[in-house]
């Protein structure tokens, strides 16, 4: 077959290529538009095909030869300023490049990749894959991704050295900062949202699972140094900075109603241990374990007050002891004060007749069924206590001795008068206040004791 030259073809019709070579005669049509739309192979199988971008298309695809050892090029060109270079799949069909043996694909300038789903490489026969961005003019590259068959992929850089001049933004997935995070740090989100450190002040000890608040060293698993304050507050035990226990919180089931109320004070006033709760009347009980002694102490020769309720309630022994013997305990109502009684206390007793001469310093127990009379000692010191309990149901009348009168409240007895109980439980505590002659009442427990 001879050669045929392309002004020869037919407008409208394909460029056969069979085994005999197509081209241009020297001098002859350099200039030429390809008629129809493609060129097929020997069996009539379409190669290559190409679509006008019309009339008025100036920017075009330019493929150039090169020199042994030279890559040759496929160009995107034209009249343009700037002309980029497209390549479409149909449907669902990816884009391969693939480089020979150990090539590379390298972009010597900025390229972009615009895809539905993802960029991906693919495993061939088990081999490391690398998708990298490179530059032929620095010491190394960034690895997107490594991927091993079976293994996980990973994020590497190699190279001399990698700077951000411009920390990650926190909306970009960053932290907004340029600097490490130290040890231990507990993050969070300062000004603008940028991720922040204080250890001072807030500290994590992964080592040994503690958390520091105001410390950047916690002994505890929670370690507050400082003042703290909090309306509601979990724990069942309570300890000091060595560990050890300071007091524990016990329930006593079901729906707790009445609670401690701790309150501080300003300078010059005592901190106050009060008690709520839904209950309208609410006692504290102080329990000691076993035989122990409950001991209220006052440091100095500062007095014990006792500020709240008309008086004591007598429970088995109720014992005032101190190593100062001018250390005095005021009862608030106005009545006076019990003086200390150096070197003893009260001795108890129970009253089974209808009569008893008191002694100071002493109580009595009223057991007897019927009325009972308790007379007051005739000689007693400032000072000296005379106590009553009701127990029988007879009563009890304590009788003032000759010369002898008793002061309750604003009211006071006839000389050589009386105080009777209203009910056979009323009780009453008495103290000298006048050596042998005068006494006031302390405390008592009744609704109201008889005065003669």
């Amino acid at each position: 077959m001879a050669d045929t030259k392309f002004s020869q073809f037919a407008s409208g019709t394909t460029t056969k290529v069979g085994d005999i070579s197509v081209g241009l005669r020297a001098g002859v049509n350099t200039q030429f538009a390809f008629p129809g739309t493609g060129i097929n192979d020997a069996s009539d199988n379409k190669l290559l095909e190409w679509v006008s971008g019309g009339a008025l298309a100036t920017n075009f695809i330019s493929f150039s030869s090169a020199l042994v050892g030279v890559d040759p090029t496929i160009t995107g060109t034209g009249s343009g300023a700037n002309v980029g270079l497209t390549l479409t799949t149909k449907g669902t069909g990816d884009i391969s490049l693939i480089p020979a043996t150990t090539g590379v694909i390298k972009a010597e300038s900025s390229v972009r990749f615009k895809a539905a789903t993802a960029i991906q490489t693919s495993e061939v026969a088990g081999n490391t894959l690398l998708f990298q961005a490179y530059d032929t003019d620095a010491p190394g590259f960034i690895t997107f991704a490594t991927l091993t068959a079976g293994s996980t992929p990973t994020f590497s850089i190699s190279a001399t050295s990698l700077t951000l001049t411009t920390p990650l933004a926190v909306t970009s997935g960053g932290t907004g900062v340029g600097t490490a995070f130290t040890q231990g740090s507990v993050v969070f989100a300062g000004p603008s949202g940028i991720y922040a450190q204080d250890n001072a002040a807030l500290f994590y000890d992964n080592a040994n699972f503690r958390l520091g608040v105001n410390t950047a060293a916690p002994a505890q698993t929670l370690d507050v140094f400082g003042i703290t304050q909090s309306s509601s507050f979990r724990s069942n035990v309570f300890s000091n900075s060595a560990g050890d226990t300071v007091f524990i919180c016990s329930s006593p089931g079901g729906v707790v109603e009445n609670s401690f109320n701790f309150t501080p004070s300003i300078a010059g006033n005592p901190p106050i241990i009060s008690l709520f709760g839904s209950d309208t009347n609410i006692g504290m009980t102080l329990q000691t374990k076993a035989t122990g002694i409950f001991d209220v102490q006052s440091e100095s020769v500062a007095p014990i007050s006792f500020l709240s309720g008309p008086g004591l309630i007598h429970r088995a022994t109720f014992q005032f002891a101190n190593s100062i013997s001018t250390q005095t305990i005021i009862f608030p109502d106005g009545n006076g004060t019990v003086a200390y009684v150096a070197g003893g206390h009260m001795s108890w007793s129970t009253v089974s007749g209808t009569s008893q001469l008191a002694a100071v310093n002493s109580g009595y127990v009223i057991g007897n069924g019927a009325l009972t009379t308790v007379t007051l000692p005739a000689v007693a010191a400032i000072g000296s206590i005379v106590a009553i309990e009701g127990l029988g149901l007879g009563g009890w009348v304590l009788t003032a001795g000759a010369g002898q009168t008793i002061k309750i409240g604003t009211s006071t007895t006839s000389v050589a008068g009386t105080l009777s109980s209203v009910a056979s439980s009323d009780n009453v505590y008495v103290t000298c206040i006048v050596a042998n002659t005068t006494w006031r009442v302390s405390t008592t427990n009744s609704t109201g004791l008889t005065v003669i």
